[in-house]
């Protein structure tokens, strides 16, 4: 059976790795103003992003998600014909509509497939889960990820795939890391959070403090703190050396950044913690973060995801 895999355009996954495996990607509408930016993991017009919010810093960007019609849409006047089985992965339902959208889609896309797929000479059902992955970014990536090497299993039934999704996100390690302290990372998941106070934002500007965000089973709390971007990346590539040493659920840790990746490639943190990796034969997936990863963390952010 022909198996679909739909992302977020916020699933930090290269896109290589999206156009081998034949993943679909809702796209994200960001309203700058009077300009709009669509978010589908294009790498050229994502990095082209970056730079230029990271130069410009605009705090008041609205993030639309894809509207259940125009998910259902997608399905009905596309993928119902060409396959016979979707799992969509959508954003943690804690930080946006999505998961709410998808799943509305889908009880209109259960009513209305059958004639869609008759007209396409197909007499057979089509299944469709939606799954709210509690986490986000990279650790969307490490869930479509494990998504994928599942269905390497041709028999593996659709009921089964479903449930061993589900068991797998609940060890999904995701960490949030902001060149800014201005992203505090714990309010993505909790809008009416307050915000740092004026003395302790500007305290903690003079001493260049990051701190760091870790997601867990769809909740958000700060991990650490650290003075300077490099000893807190350092850290958090010590926090992954930790969980791969101690076993991980796959041999997969992704990293993503909300900039030219190569940045991070060339730090010499990064370089060691690939070679510890690979002593481990664990893989080190490094991509582009989207360019909603960069407005919800900011220009130069990490996300750091794996499953232990």
């Amino acid at each position: 059976m022909r198996t679909l895999v739909i992302v977020n355009a916020t699933c930090d996954l290269p896109g290589p790795f999206v156009r081998h495996h034949q993943l679909r990607v809702l796209p994200v509408k960001l309203v700058l103003g009077d300009h709009i930016f669509t978010d589908s993991r294009d790498g050229n017009l994502t990095l082209f992003f970056h730079q230029r919010y990271a130069s410009s810093r605009q705090p008041d960007v609205e993030v639309e998600v894809c509207s259940a019609d125009a998910i259902a849409a997608l399905f009905l006047e596309q993928w119902v014909a060409e396959y016979d089985r979707a799992i969509l992965l959508s954003t943690a339902k804690a930080a946006n509509s999505l998961f709410e959208n998808a799943t509305d889609a889908s009880f209109a896309v259960l009513r209305a497939y059958r004639d869609k797929r008759r007209q396409a000479g197909i007499n057979t059902p089509f299944y469709l889960n939606v799954l709210d992955s509690r986490t986000l970014f990279g650790g969307e990536a490490v869930l479509a990820w494990e998504t994928v090497r599942l269905l390497q299993d041709p028999n593996l039934p659709f009921n089964e795939l479903r449930r061993r999704i589900e068991g797998y996100r609940q060890h999904i390690h995701c960490y949030l890391l902001p060149d800014d302290l201005g992203y505090a990372p714990d309010r993505i998941l909790e809008k009416e959070r307050p915000s740092a106070g004026f003395l302790e934002f500007h305290l903690g500007n003079m001493l260049d403090i990051k701190q760091a965000g870790h997601v867990f089973d769809g909740k958000i709390e700060i991990a650490f703190k650290r003075r300077g971007f490099d000893q807190a990346f350092a850290h958090l590539l010590d926090l992954a050396k930790q969980a791969i040493d101690q076993g991980l659920k796959s041999p997969l840790v992704v990293v993503s950044y909300a900039g030219d990746p190569q940045i991070i490639k060339q730090k010499p943190a990064f370089v060691e913690f690939e070679q510890h990796a690979r002593r481990w034969s664990v893989e080190v997936m490094l991509s582009m973060m989207s360019a909603t990863g960069g407005v919800k963390i900011g220009p130069g952010a990490v996300s750091l995801a794996y499953a232990a």
